[in-house]
């Protein structure tokens, strides 16, 4: 990137005497190369990518597709693969589930990281290319003993992402188009992925940290509002219902104020574990205040929102940091809003659903819908029993 920001500035300040240069002058050495200009390309074509995705919810997988496309237009590769490592020694999974903790994403993984010339590369940091004899006939034997990543068997070219001197991914290549890039070219490319890489975690870091709660890991008040809205919006476009839900934890704010905050901390961790087992990838949660959170139900009309939010208060009040508090006399309260049929702004389901909540806590019952506000507990709680597996 250096060279190419200097021969662009030597080729302007020179421009003139190349123009006049005499006979038996080279001129090829200041010239821009094709390579080059491959370099700059990609970089802008990230700056550009970036702008697109900075404020997606999990920008990982456009990522992933981003690289493929970047190794193919610029070296020819194909059958990219890039992985991240869970952890030291660990399974190596897509990057595309970056942000995604389900059994799904659990079982898309490709093995342990210490296996093949995969794993080689991850647990040393140094890049494998096939036509290179300098790296020993025992590193070519272990490459074409490695899972096939290609239609001709294992990997053409394989190289980490490093964060410091620690692995956080492996980008591996099965197979080289017609005219295969120099290894100037490719050197370059692991440095420039590395750099997106690692710019990206930043982002999202940086993004988590205004978006998120530290405690729970739920979103913001703003970020569950600003998220919602487009999700809502894609979902009355299609046709779908959503529902909001504002569960309390009743009896949180106590123990604040008596200064049990650790105590507070591990009854909202718990709370927040629970939840999130229990939604859909396609579902939000934030953290409304300090003791109320908010979800936001997608495909779900009032009647049936509320026999999940009955399942989630049942269960998050039998969890057993909340059968350890006595003094908190902690109880869980659930107001619920939905849709229909109808476009309702996100805010306005909110509101009603923070209203809800509190008209539940003022009949001292656990929830209250919009549907079946007057005198329906008993109703609700039967109900609760028929739909056991509404979300399961």
């Amino acid at each position: 990137v250096g060279m190419a920001h200097w021969s662009e500035r030597h080729g302007e300040g020179t421009k003139g005497r190349r123009d006049r240069g005499t006979k038996g002058e080279s001129v090829s050495a200041i010239a821009p190369t094709a390579e080059l200009k491959t370099v700059a390309d990609a970089i802008a074509r990230f700056d550009d990518w970036l702008d697109e995705h900075r404020g997606d919810t999990d920008a990982w997988p456009a990522f992933d597709e981003f690289i493929r496309h970047i190794l193919f237009t610029s070296c020819g590769a194909t059958h990219a693969r890039p992985f991240r490592i869970l952890s030291e020694g660990a399974g190596l999974v897509p990057l595309r589930s970056m942000e995604s903790s389900d059994e799904q994403s659990v079982g898309m993984e490709l093995g342990s990281a210490r296996h093949g010339i995969v794993g080689h590369v991850a647990m040393t940091g140094r890049s494998f290319h096939v036509d290179d004899a300098s790296q020993g006939e025992l590193i070519q034997k272990l490459a074409e003993r490695s899972p096939a990543t290609g239609p001709h068997g294992g990997p053409v070219w394989c190289f980490a992402i490093r964060r410091g001197a620690r692995t956080i991914g492996v980008v591996s290549v099965g197979q080289f188009g017609a005219q295969r890039p120099s290894g100037a070219v490719m050197r370059a490319f692991e440095g420039l992925i590395g750099q997106f890489w690692t710019t990206l975690s930043e982002v999202c870091r940086s993004r988590s940290a205004t978006t998120r709660d530290p405690v729970s890991g739920f979103m913001t008040r703003d970020a569950f509002l600003d998220e919602g809205r487009r999700v809502a919006e894609a979902a009355f476009a299609v046709g779908e219902p959503v529902a909001v839900a504002v569960i309390q934890v009743e009896g949180l704010r106590s123990l604040l104020d008596r200064g049990r905050w650790d105590l507070a901390d591990e009854v909202l961790q718990e709370v927040s574990t629970a939840l999130r087992r229990r939604l859909r990838p396609d579902d939000l949660i934030g953290r409304f205040d300090d003791a109320r959170v908010v979800l936001l139900l997608r495909r779900v009309d009032s009647e049936l929102a509320s026999l999940i939010a009955d399942q989630f208060v049942e269960r998050l009040a039998s969890l057993p940091v909340i059968q350890r508090v006595v003094e908190g006399d902690i109880e869980m309260r659930c107001g619920v809003a939905g849709s229909g049929t109808a476009r309702v702004p996100i805010g306005r389901l909110t509101s009603e659903a923070l209203r809800l909540c509190g008209v539940a806590r003022e009949r001292r019952v656990r929830t209250v819908t919009d549907v079946f506000e007057e005198g329906t507990e008993g109703r609700r709680h039967e109900g609760t029993k028929a739909g056991g597996g509404a979300r399961a």
